[in-house]
C-alpha cells in the first residue's frame, strides 16, 4: 500500500487523499535536542520522550541542569551565591540523582551540562552556543515553585528560544498519535503543522482548528458574515493541509468560534490530543515579552504537551 496523506474535511466519508513524500523534517528537527532536567517526575517525562525522538533518527541529545544562583543569608552575613552554588558538597548529590534519571531512561551515554545562573538563560544561551534544533522541557506545572523548571521558565524559554520547544505534559509516556494546531491562517501556519508532525507517532491524526471571533452584537447589514468567513478560512484550512508532506497522516480542518486559548484547549480535551502546537509571532521586545496571550494561555491551561515554533526566519537564520 502506498504512503498518503489523507485530508479531511468535516466528517471521514468526505476525506480527499493526497500523495506525499517523506518528510525531511524529521530527522532535521530532532538532530540536536537539548533536554533541560531538575530530576523533577516533569523532567522524568521530557527525558522519556528525547529519548523516543532520538531512537527513530540519527538524533543527539543532551541533558541539562542548572543551579540557580540565590543569596545565602547565615547568621546574619550575605554569601556570595557563586561560592555555595559551585560548591561540589551541594551540588553531586544532586547531579548523582540526574545521571540516574538519563540511565533510566537509556541516556548514560548522554551529555550532561552544569550550569549556574537563571534557568531560562542558561537554557537559551547553550541552546544558541550548541546548534540545538529542539528544546525538550518538562511542562511541570504542579511542581513546588522551589523547582527550577516549572511552568514559569519553560514559558520564559519558549518567548525566547530561537528554535521549536516541546514542553511535555508530566504523564506523558509515548509521543502523540493525535494533535491540533491552532492556526491563525498566517505564513507560519505549515511550519507549525510540519513540526508537530515531526514529533508525532504514526498513524497521525493532525486537526488544524483555527479559532473566529465571535461577536454576540451583529448588524443587520452583516448578517450572514459569518457563514463567509467560515468557508473562506476552512478553504485556506485545506491550502495548509495540502502543503504537508507526511506518510499516514490523517488531517481534520476545522472552525470554531470563541477565544482562541479555551476553545483550543477544549478542543484538545474533549478529543483526547496528545500535543497542541502553536506558533510565536514575533521576536519584538513586547511580543517576546507576552509571547502572544493565546500562547501564554494555552501554556497554563492545556492538559497536554504543548509545542511552541518561532516564526518563519528565526530557526532558518540560525543555520544560514
Amino acid at each position: 500500500m502506498s504512503e498518503q496523506t489523507t485530508i479531511e474535511r468535516g466528517q471521514p466519508s468526505s476525506a480527499m487523499i493526497a500523495r506525499s513524500a517523506p518528510n525531511p523534517m524529521t530527522s532535521d528537527i530532532t538532530r540536536r535536542i537539548l533536554v533541560p532536567t531538575d530530576g523533577s517526575r516533569a523532567a522524568g517525562a521530557a527525558l522519556r520522550i528525547a529519548a523516543q525522538l532520538a531512537a527513530r533518527s540519527t538524533g543527539v541529545v543532551a541533558g541539562m541542569t542548572v543551579f540557580e544562583s540565590l543569596p545565602v543569608y547565615a547568621t546574619g552575613f550575605v554569601m556570595d551565591a557563586s561560592a555555595w552554588a559551585t560548591d561540589p558538597t551541594l551540588t553531586d548529590s544532586a547531579v548523582d540523582r540526574i545521571k540516574r534519571q538519563l540511565r533510566g531512561v537509556g541516556g548514560e551515554k548522554w551529555d550532561l551540562r552544569v550550569e549556574f545562573g537563571s534557568p531560562a538563560s542558561e537554557i537559551v544561551r547553550l541552546t544558541q552556543a550548541t546548534g540545538t534544533t529542539l528544546v525538550v522541557i518538562g511542562l511541570g506545572k504542579h511542581a513546588p515553585l522551589a523547582r527550577a523548571f516549572g511552568a514559569v521558565t519553560t514559558m520564559r524559554v519558549m518567548r525566547h528560544a530561537d528554535v521549536p520547544v516541546l514542553a511535555v505534559d508530566r504523564r506523558a509516556r509515548r509521543l502523540p498519535h493525535v494533535a491540533v494546531v491552532a492556526a491563525d491562517l498566517g505564513p507560519s501556519d505549515v511550519k507549525v503543522a510540519r513540526t508537530a508532525l515531526a514529533l508525532m507517532e504514526r498513524p497521525a491524526v493532525l486537526h488544524l482548528v483555527h479559532v473566529r471571533p465571535e461577536i454576540e452584537l451583529m448588524p443587520p447589514s452583516a448578517l450572514g458574515w459569518d457563514r463567509a468567513y467560515e468557508q473562506t478560512a476552512l478553504q485556506a484550512l485545506e491550502k495548509i493541509g495540502a502543503q504537508i508532506e507526511a506518510a499516514d497522516v490523517t488531517v481534520k480542518p476545522r472552525v470554531v468560534a470563541g477565544t482562541v486559548a479555551q476553545r483550543i484547549t477544549g478542543f484538545a480535551y474533549s478529543h483526547r490530543v496528545g500535543l497542541i502546537a502553536a506558533g510565536r509571532h514575533s521576536r519584538g521586545a513586547m511580543a517576546r515579552l507576552l509571547m502572544g496571550s493565546s500562547a501564554t494561555q494555552i501554556v497554563r491551561a492545556a492538559d497536554c504537551s504543548v509545542l511552541i515554533v518561532p516564526p518563519i526566519g528565526e530557526q532558518e537564520s540560525k543555520g544560514s
